[in-house]
Formats: C-alpha cells, structure tokens, sequence
C-alpha cells in the first residue's frame, strides 16, 4: 500500500507540475536575480561570493544563489533547466512529508492502514495546494522548495531521534536546519517546531529537551 501511495504522489507531482518545464523565464525578478546577474552567469566569479550577496540583509540567502550559479553552469542558460530542478525537489518535499506523517499519525492510530492514507492525504493535500504553484513555476522560487528540502528531513532526524535516542541523528539535524536558514529564513522556526514535536510525544519537560537541541 505504501509503496501505491508513493507512486501516485508522483504521478500527480509530475502531472499537475512537468509542465512549468517548458516555461520561459518572466519579468518579474528573474532577469535581475539569474539570467543578468553576473553573480549567476559569470563563470570568473567565485561561489564563494555567493555567500556575500544581500549580506546582513533579509534577503541573505546564499544557497539559492550557489545553486542558481551551479545550475547555469551546467546546464546553460535555459530556463527549463530552473523549472525542472523546483518540481523534483517539489516531489521531493512531497514524500518527505509523507514519512513524517506516518511517524506523527502513529501517535493518533493504532490502524496502520489508517496511518498510512493519513499520511497520504496530508501530502496529496499539500503536492496540489495552489500555494506551492509559485514556488514550483517561478524560476525565482527555488527558496521555498529548498529550504524545505533541507527543513524537512532535519524534522523527520528529530523524530527518529526521539524514538531511536540516537543522538546523532540530533547533529545531522541541526547542520541541515542550519544550510535551510541560508536558504530561506522561513526554514528558522524549525527549533520551535522541534519543542512542539516534544509535546507530540508527550516527552516530560525537563532540562534535557533544552540541551539535547544544541546543535540546532
């Protein structure tokens, strides 16, 4: 069944998004950020300036940049190439989310059939939700779907952590919060998120749930 529900997230993925790989590049952001941005065309540049761009500013995010740099020098100057890395990592998120609500609805069914279709739907639900349409289409998004890439299974390690006590797990986490930070800033709740993971589980409250998320 599993596997089934696996393999229909991606058809849908596929299906409702494949398309946007044939989409151009729009006037909104993306000649300034990408295709006329030396940062990202001009191969003489380092990555390493990647990381100084829009430095102590709201917008700092040098991952987006690193890989926007990176895929232009791969693949060229296609915008299919943009388009096609958001949906995978769209489809990606998709089925992280996924295994984390098969490890989260484990604690509200005994049913393992129920577990799994939950888990389903909360990821079906979130693949087709319109709100991921920009995130997905515009080549200027990959934020979103990245920040989540790295947001995601830093979440999932928590919760095999809290079920397994393997404490490397926590360190793991803690470096992929800390790449989805320089991403998108969205990803920084995560550490809140990880308390309210603790209440899930109904973990007593003591020093520890404190010390042990240091590396976050």
């Amino acid at each position: 069944k599993k596997n089934i529900y696996l393999l229909f997230l991606t058809i849908i993925v596929v299906v409702v998004f494949a398309g946007s790989t044939n989409f151009d590049f729009v006037n909104i952001d993306d000649k300034t950020l990408i295709y006329e941005n030396p940062l990202v065309t001009d191969s003489s540049i380092p990555y390493s300036q990647c990381f100084q761009q829009f430095l102590y500013s709201v917008y700092y995010k040098p991952l987006v940049f690193l890989s926007w740099k990176a895929e232009y020098e791969l693949f060229g100057s296609s915008a299919s190439h943009f388009h096609v890395i958001n949906w995978l990592l769209h489809l990606c998120n998709t089925i992280l989310l996924f295994f984390i609500g098969m490890r989260l609805f484990r604690r509200l069914y005994p049913d393992e059939r129920t577990v799994v279709f939950s888990s389903f739907l909360l990821a079906l639900l979130f693949s087709i939700n319109p709100l991921r349409l920009e995130s997905v289409a515009w080549a200027t998004e990959p934020k979103d779907v990245l920040f989540s890439f790295l947001f995601l299974p830093s979440w999932l390690l928590y919760i095999k952590y809290i079920q397994t006590s393997r404490y490397l797990l926590v360190v793991i986490g803690g470096l992929l919060y800390f790449f989805s930070g320089l991403s998108k800033s969205m990803g920084l709740p995560l550490l809140g998120i990880l308390f309210l993971t603790d209440y899930w589980f109904k973990r007593d409250f003591k020093l520890k749930l404190i010390t042990e998320k240091l590396p976050y």
